[in-house]
């Protein structure tokens, strides 16, 4: 059956009608539309660009909750920060207070160590060696001792030179020295003189007062240009060894280098020699004791009463644990004894005579034999101490080691054969 143009043309407009529509239909959904704001009730109406848009429910609490915790953070770190800065004023206040106050104990503590000792006379600097007081100076050499006693350092004193390099001779005498024979001695020796005269007389004694007057009469003397004296009063009922004179003048001595002489200054005779020998040894070996005498070979025991010259700060003091029966002699054997043993026999010599004119002491036997048994106890503790420092010092098999152990125990074996067989056998 034949249909007409118009049927046919009816569903083809109407169905191009339909596939237009529904073109435009399907491009209007990708196709960006403006609403007004009414037409939307879901958007926020402000007009501020920075608001956002309401997202649906579960979106909408998770921002809530995000700006929720955004400001509280911003809030705790803006008072975190205004608390640095409040802090910081106070560190940096704190800081610079502290850097001023450094500042000035530098320059105090520079002003008092460099430039105020050189317009200070120079006794404070002498009397005070090591920065110690004098009970605690007194303490490093009589620790045997309380030294209730008075000592009174530096009653007389001349300024020395800083050029000196010379040693220091230390000598020791009671109130009754011959001051004439000390300015005879001082003729031969050129350098300082350091002298501990001991006294049981008051500062307010006459007498005391006259021995001041004569001694500072004497510095003024050309021979007698370096000068030190220190006074110990004493008290009549206590003993003293002998050793613990010399180690005061040894110790307030104003040079690096002393020569210790053991005998009264009016019974030694030194030689014109004297000092210019001791200063020749010394200029080139300024740290090996050496002991004075015109001997051919020097060995133990040197002769009586012989000085030694050694550094002024040498680790061994002369012992003062003797006083029964003390002597000068008998005292002095033992302090050369200690330095022996210390230098294990390496002890120089100075070629110089220096005659003296020995004393007869007379002591009971009794007291002799105590005194000899007491000494050969302390010696034996010492040999044996001395053996355990060198096994420290040196590996024990090394023979260096060996050597000086066998050095030591010949030496001290030799040393008990010097006394009386009375005495060895108890031992």
């Amino acid at each position: 059956m034949s249909m007409s143009s118009e049927e046919l043309d009816l569903p083809s407009l109407s169905a191009s009608g339909s596939i237009q529509s529904h073109i435009s239909s399907s491009v209007s959904k990708k196709r960006l539309r403006a609403h007004f704001a009414q037409d939307l009730p879901n958007v926020v109406t402000n007009a501020s660009p920075f608001n956002l848009p309401t997202l649906p429910p579960k979106r909408s609490r998770r921002l809530a909750i995000y700006l929720a915790f955004h400001d509280g953070l911003m809030t705790e770190l803006r008072s975190i920060w205004s608390w640095q800065l409040t802090n910081n004023a106070y560190l940096r206040l704190t800081f610079l207070t502290y850097a001023c106050f450094s500042l000035f104990f530098i320059s105090a503590s520079l002003y008092c160590f460099w430039f105020r000792p050189l317009s200070t006379p120079l006794t404070e600097d002498l009397g005070e060696p090591w920065h110690l007081s004098t009970s605690r100076r007194i303490s490093r050499i009589a620790s045997h001792h309380p030294m209730k006693s008075g000592l009174e350092p530096f009653v007389v004193f001349s300024e020395i030179s800083g050029s000196l390099k010379g040693p220091t001779a230390c000598l020791w005498a009671n109130d009754s020295i011959d001051l004439g024979s000390l300015v005879h001695w001082a003729q031969y020796w050129r350098g300082p003189v350091s002298l501990v005269i001991t006294t049981n007389l008051a500062p307010s004694a006459s007498a005391y007062q006259n021995l001041l007057r004569h001694l500072n009469a004497i510095k003024t003397l050309p021979s007698l240009a370096y000068f030190s004296v220190h006074i110990f009063q004493t008290n009549t009922q206590a003993s003293l060894s002998p050793n613990t004179f010399l180690n005061i003048g040894r110790l307030f001595a104003p040079t690096d280098t002393v020569m210790i002489v053991p005998a009264e200054i009016s019974t030694v005779t030194p030689s014109a020699e004297l000092y210019h020998s001791v200063s020749e040894h010394l200029s080139h070996h300024l740290q090996i004791p050496a002991v004075l005498t015109i001997a051919k070979e020097i060995t133990f025991p040197a002769p009586s009463f012989s000085p030694i010259v050694l550094p002024r700060d040498y680790p061994v003091w002369c012992t003062d644990r003797f006083f029964l029966a003390s002597s000068r002699s008998s005292d002095w054997d033992l302090c050369l004894w200690q330095i022996w043993l210390e230098q294990q026999g390496k002890i120089g010599q100075v070629n110089v005579s220096m005659s003296h004119a020995l004393g007869a002491t007379v002591v009971p036997p009794t007291i002799m034999k105590l005194r000899h048994r007491l000494t050969s106890r302390y010696r034996s503790e010492a040999c044996d101490i001395a053996i355990k420092k060198q096994a420290i010092r040196d590996p024990p098999n090394s023979k260096i080691a060996k050597r000086k152990i066998q050095w030591v125990k010949t030496f001290c074996r030799q040393v008990r054969v010097h006394l009386p067989l009375s005495v060895t056998d108890e031992i």
